[in-house]
């Protein structure tokens, strides 16, 4: 007789997102969002929305952001996959499978004001640096909103497409 086994991953995590009452945004709280801390075990994994096979039919190419709401605004406008982190710390150690060409990164402009670290951007810049010696024919792209604390979901639910852009250098 067989028999099926139901495992859990090594290392996991929760992350809850609080919508309004018609579900068309995040609910108007103090904190609309909740995560558990990532642990050292969490290290280079990711929210994978869209499989290898999927990065593999689109040349290569994956997306990565720090948040699931800028994934699925990349996602829905790009229609290619994007894998979301969760948080920076968890981005700058992200591993990405061997079938990826080009990564685009999707930073958070978390910059609050002068002197304030940007910690969205650091962990982006990071990743690339770290990618640049472990895999040198990677090529990496970070993209920024143009604006301190404006994401990727923001500009795109306000209909900025302008700023969704992709120019590789080859």
């Amino acid at each position: 007789q067989d028999k099926t086994y139901f495992m859990l991953p090594a290392a996991c995590n929760i992350h809850k997102t609080f919508l309004d009452k018609n579900g068309v945004g995040k609910a108007n709280l103090e904190k609309s969002k909740i995560q558990m801390r990532p642990t050292q075990r969490m290290t280079g994994g990711a929210v994978r929305i869209g499989d290898t096979d999927s990065i593999v039919r689109n040349n290569g190419v994956l997306h990565v952001s720090e948040g699931f709401e800028n994934a699925c605004s990349v996602i829905d406008h790009f229609n290619q996959p994007c894998w979301a982190t969760l948080s920076a710390s968890l981005l700058q150690g992200f591993v990405p499978p061997k079938e990826v060409k080009k990564l685009i990164v999707w930073a958070d402009n978390d910059a609050v004001g002068k002197g304030t670290e940007n910690v969205g951007f650091l962990a982006a810049k990071k990743l690339q640096d770290r990618l640049l010696k472990e895999r040198p024919d990677l090529n990496t792209v970070i993209k920024l909103p143009p604006n301190p604390k404006e994401d990727w979901n923001d500009l795109y639910s306000a209909g900025k497409l302008e700023h969704f852009c992709l120019v590789f250098k080859d």
